[in-house]
């Protein structure tokens, strides 16, 4: 189940959410590029820095998770502050 789709703000390539991963794909070679594997439950919210190569990801059980999109396909860091559903980022 796809959750959010964004493009890339410079390059050809989107990048879909579905419940548990973000998929990125270059829209040029129609291919998938990277998974980005979040390990939380249900992904509720994505949003893509403007730069491109920071990606943030907001869950349904109380999770923000920040992925540098050059360093892994892990996140950078996890933000648990939250003491309900972060159902957006931007």
């Amino acid at each position: 189940r796809v959750e959010c789709v964004l493009f890339h703000p410079l390059r050809p390539q989107l990048f879909v959410a579905t419940q548990r991963q973000v998929r990125v794909y270059d829209l040029v070679k129609q291919a998938l590029v990277k998974k980005l594997v979040s390990g939380v439950k249900w992904i509720s919210a994505m949003a893509v820095h403007p730069g491109g190569d920071n990606v943030v990801v907001a869950s349904y059980d109380k999770q923000v998770q920040w992925f540098d999109m050059d360093l892994s396909t892990k996140p950078y860091k996890t933000f648990r502050p939250h003491s309900a559903a972060a159902r957006a980022v931007a």
